[in-house]
């Protein structure tokens, strides 16, 4: 690979959608690689749903989407990178896709059955635990019930271009070709006397000859089976007494008849709210419109990555991200499997690492698309002394105590509810092997369903990775702790007799006693962990447990109040011997704010005593909006401390509010409370609280209203993000100098203070980045010192970020395999301002790269003066390693510096708040 694309440097994400498409992506690849990124690292290319506002939905995945461009388009644009010296990463969705009509291989199997080539690709579970009978597969589509939709005249038979389809507000199924002959039997019935009986009995015996055929799939091809669709869907087509046959089981006088045609069916149409206990497949966390895949069958995987394995073969991109690995039965399998495939491609995964956590070492794979390191080094910037201050201010605020621990257990326990399908088959499998193995042991299967949903409950990470060919000791501690945690919330005999089976079933010298059948439901469980916790942890809890939002994000415990320099310092020593080619991110298309928002966010705990000042004083002006006399429904102060931060977070510079800005906050507290699912839920949303929310944002923005508010909240923000400048810009050297590769996503090169999606999907203005880049290389070559002083008399606009992401990205590229390889060596600081400093340099043979930002600003100064000279950082120093160099290069400034062995932080940051010294040892 290294001979035929360039070195891994640093990735751009882009969100290819109908507003970035493949024809605007290749206008962009020049100004990227001038920005220093060196491989684009593109969002999902599959066919997706129409409509799609992200691409994971895919419904096809070997064919390109239609609404990003065309094949020819798709080429060009690879090409075109490659001739430029940039590589590509692929975003692939191999896990699940989307339960839809669109989806043509799911509606192959819908029509056909056990005859589909495609029945064992969808995670699809046919057949009872209890009494084994077959099971439509559940398609929960419909408002209301069943009945009352045929009633409605909502639900219809139709004649499709190539088979018969029940039809629901534009959706349209499949029918079965097994009940073409039932179809085909009412008509009969009810048409004998009719002078078109000739056209019935040939499509009667049409039906019955599709039937048999269908029913007998095993000694006929599917292919003869289509072909005798084609002949019966013709006839309908030729005769127009047979259509009108068709039409009339729509009428209101035949709804019975149309109720037993559905009724047959391969699928069984249900309320939209359908109970978890009805879905009958497994989905990608709890969302009804994505059904999984079944990777575990290899044939699967090659099907599906046909598409991506063509555009590898021809050399058009450079590798791939797995997205949702956790969702796998058996992720190293696949991983195999595909690094067998394609073993010089660069590989990461979409993976969320908790606490010390670690990726399997048996992964053959570079490493995961980052998530730890963004909790790392956003956690660097807070302030863990504040933390019982942060905590009474909240709980003051909004009047109760929340404990994260308990939050999360109730949060995960009913996001494991959702899985009741699966655990009352796993249930029941456990049972009867008690009954046979354990006579003694009395159990209920309900007893057991809910030991399970505890055991889910308290799970303590996202998954592990137990199977027949490796159990770690790390995955036998993780399932012991777990049910430590349950047992604290129950003491249930089925829990202990779990706990005692799954532990000896990890167990090898307890393996013949208790064999692959526990080990597999135990495999099977692992697969709704991590949904179970997505569900929960952020789409949840996040939105409830509202102390400090910067710490509410993928990947992060708000529990862990920030984290010290030693343990910065050692995580990077770690990932550099392990996983040295996993991504830095600091902001994603999945995070919950950006790495903007987080950075402002962050200075509150630098400044709580402010902090509570300002929002105990916000409420008090706000109350008359927030609890107008004729209204019963108040806000949550919870929601209302969760609105606060997000203000302060995301207030643009100046004090201009334009309607854009406020239907941003509107539309994102919409969607936190329904995520809180307290007072309203995406099932059951409660409008009125959601009119009062609404309202509640537009009244406090509105100058008219709240003048006196939004002059203190513009105030306090601004001194708030002055600090936030000085944390991004120095998260940025920090992306870029770690070990890992760096990875940036789209529009955040400048300020970008963007919350969870959609939001962060937003159109982002190339055409005004291009030029604030080629700005920046005239000014820096027509101002000569003075260009520094620019930038940061002017820290609002964003230049200055990216200038130093671009400087940043430049000196990477020069240093690439010191970044890459180098040592990491972690230093320590001494004087009044020692913990207001993170510094480390990265060495290989006589090469030295220093790095020296600030953290903590506002404890070096209050008054929005940089921390730069001997003034502001007074006597802290930094102690270089022994065999450091005596003179540096300052990137950023252009300067030499002399050094001794304790380094003046006030003269590394004379003249710019950021030191990146290059350095040699002759």
């Amino acid at each position: 690979m290294a001979g035929r694309w360039p070195k891994l440097v640093a990735t751009y994400r882009l969100q290819l959608l109908p507003h970035l498409k493949l024809s605007k992506v290749a206008q962009l690849l020049t100004y990227l690689k001038n920005l220093g990124i060196t491989h684009i690292y593109a969002s999902p290319i599959a066919k997706a749903r129409r409509g799609s506002s992200h691409g994971y939905d895919t419904v096809d995945p070997n064919k390109l989407n239609p609404a990003i461009g065309s094949g020819r388009e798709l080429v060009a644009v690879l090409r075109k990178a490659r001739s430029l010296g940039l590589g590509w990463i692929q975003d692939i969705v191999p896990n699940h896709m989307a339960f839809h009509p669109e989806n043509t291989l799911l509606m192959n199997v819908l029509e056909f059955g056990g005859c589909s080539p495609f029945v064992h690709f969808f995670d699809i579970a046919w057949y009872s635990p209890i009494s084994h009978r077959f099971i439509p597969l559940s398609v929960p589509v419909l408002r209301k019930n069943i009945q009352p939709e045929i009633a409605k005249g909502n639900l219809r038979l139709e004649v499709g271009k190539k088979r018969l389809e029940v039809s629901y507000e534009g959706l349209r199924f499949p029918l079965a070709v097994t009940s073409y002959a039932q179809i085909a039997k009412l008509i009969a019935m009810s048409e004998e006397k009719l002078e078109a009986s000739r056209d019935i009995r040939a499509f009667v015996s049409a039906c019955k000859l599709l039937k048999e055929a269908s029913e007998c799939w095993r000694k006929t091809s599917l292919k003869q089976v289509e072909q005798l669709r084609d002949r019966t869907i013709a006839l309908v087509r030729n005769s127009k007494s047979l259509r009108l046959a068709l039409k009339r089981f729509n009428s209101p006088g035949r709804s019975a008849q149309l109720r037993l045609i559905l009724d047959s069916q391969n699928f069984s149409l249900r309320p939209r709210k359908v109970a978890p206990s009805r879905i009958n497949y497994r989905r990608f966390a709890n969302l009804n419109g994505f059904i999984a895949l079944r990777n575990e069958d290899e044939s699967v995987p090659c099907y599906t990555h046909r598409f991506v394995s063509m555009l590898l073969k021809q050399n058009l991109i450079t590798g791939l991200r797995i997205d949702h690995i956790d969702g796998f039965f058996a992720p190293h399998r696949y991983l195999k499997w595909l690094k067998s495939k394609f073993p010089e491609t660069f590989i990461v995964v979409e993976k969320i690492l908790t606490g010390r956590e670690s990726l399997p070492h048996s992964w053959k794979i570079e490493g995961t698309t980052g998530y730890d390191f963004l909790t790392m080094v956003n956690g660097i910037f807070v302030n863990k002394a504040a933390r019982s201050k942060m905590d009474e201010i909240y709980r003051d605020f909004i009047g109760k105590q929340i404990t994260w621990a308990k939050l999360t257990y109730e949060c995960r326990y009913r996001a494991a509810e959702d899985y009741i399908f699966e655990i009352r088959r796993i249930a029941s499998v456990i049972k009867e092997w008690i009954a046979a193995n354990l006579p003694r042991e009395s159990l209920t299967r309900s007893g057991i369903e809910k030991a399970l949903l505890g055991f889910l409950a308290a799970f303590p990470t996202y998954r592990t990775y137990v199977g027949p060919e490796q159990i770690t000791n790390e995955d036998r501690k993780q399932i012991s702790r777990a049910f430590r945690e349950a047992r604290l919330h129950s003491q249930s005999k089925e829990l202990r007799i779990l706990e005692k089976i799954f532990l000896r079933s990890l167990n090898k010298h307890q393996s013949e006693r208790y064999p692959n059948i526990i080990l597999s439901c135990l495999m099977r469980l692992q697969q709704f962990t991590p949904g179970i916790v997505a569900k929960a942890i952020e789409d949840k809890a996040f939105y409830i447990f509202n102390r400090l939002l910067s710490l509410n994000e993928v990947g992060c415990d708000p529990a862990t109040f920030g984290y010290t320099l030693d343990e910065f310092h050692r995580f990077n020593s770690l990932r550099l011997r392990a996983w040295p080619l996993s991504m830095n991110p600091t902001s994603t298309h999945d995070t919950k704010r950006s790495e903007d928002v987080r950075a402002r966010l962050n200075v509150l705990s630098e400044v709580p005593d402010r902090w509570r000042s300002h929002v105990t004083k916000w409420r008090s002006l706000n109350r008359h909006l927030r609890d107008p006399r004729s209204s019963h429904l108040k806000i949550d102060p919870n929601d209302e401390y969760h609105l606060y931060q997000t203000l302060l977070g995301t207030l643009p510079s100046g004090s201009n509010l334009n309607d854009a800005y406020v239907k941003r906050i509107k539309t994102y507290m919409i969607k936190a409370v329904r995520e809180a699912g307290v007072h309203t839920s995406w099932l059951r949303p409660h409008k009125l609280y959601e009119k009062r929310i609404g309202q509640f944002v537009e009244n406090i923005l509105n100058p008219q209203l709240s003048q006196e508010f939004l002059c203190d909240a513009f105030d306090f923000t601004k001194k708030v993000a002055f600090y936030g400048y000085l944390n991004s810009l120095a998260q940025v050297v920090l992306k870029v100098t770690c070990p890992g590769i760096p990875d940036f996503y789209q529009g955040c090169e400048t300020w970008n203070y963007s919350l969870v999606d959609p939001d962060n999907r937003r159109r982002i203005d190339f055409d005004d980045l291009r030029a604030r880049l080629r700005a920046l290389s005239r000014l820096r070559q027509t101002s000569g010192t003075g260009f520094l002083r620019d930038l940061l008399k002017s820290l609002d606009d964003g230049r200055i970020k990216m200038f130093v992401t671009g400087a940043c990205l430049q000196c990477r590229k020069r240093q690439s395999d010191l970044l890459l390889k180098g040592e990491y060596v972690g230093l320590k600081a001494i004087g009044r301002f020692k913990h207001c400093v993170i510094s480390f340099a990265r060495k290989l043979d006589q090469d030295w790269l220093l790095v020296v930002v600030p953290r903590f600003a506002s404890k070096l100064n209050q008054d929005g003066r940089l921390p730069v000279g001997m003034e502001v950082w007074k006597d802290t120093k930094i102690e270089l390693p022994q065999g450091a160099p005596n003179y540096w290069l300052d990137i950023f400034t252009g300067e030499s510096l002399n050094t001794c062995k304790q380094a003046q932080v006030g003269k590394l940051l004379v003249n710019f708040p950021l030191g990146l010294l290059m350095g040699k040892v002759d």
